[in-house]
């Protein structure tokens, strides 16, 4: 998705709006960045973890997915793991991180594998 549909992802998940409107105007109520908060929100209660930081997970999520996205569209993943599934990594990578952050919390009650609300 990322590759095929760069300027949309540069618009939605780059700094291009921010710098477009200026930084202390920028209204997160409208960004992508909402919904992603607001999904984040509704998985971290499914699972249990309402008591975690939603914000701030929901920042490292998307710091995950923005560096991969990046690696992607600069081509570097391309030369650097010819065979790599950016989307299945991205998945991976969100359950690694969502299981590590349950162990913390829960003391390692399995997650659930349906990243798909996220």
């Amino acid at each position: 998705y990322v590759v095929d549909k760069a300027p949309f992802y540069d618009l939605m998940w780059g700094d291009i709006g921010a710098r477009a409107i200026g930084a202390d105007s920028f209204d997160r109520e409208a960004s992508g960045f909402l919904q992603l908060l607001r999904a984040v929100e509704a998985y971290l209660h499914t699972e249990g973890l309402s008591n975690c930081d939603t914000l701030d997970i929901s920042i490292k999520l998307w710091s995950m997915v923005h560096g991969l996205s990046a690696i992607t569209m600069s081509g570097k993943l391309a030369y650097f793991h010819p065979d790599a599934n950016m989307p299945a990594m991205i998945t991976e990578s969100a359950h690694t991180f969502m299981q590590g952050l349950k162990v913390q919390t829960l003391g390692g009650r399995p997650l659930s594998r349906d990243l798909g609300r996220l």
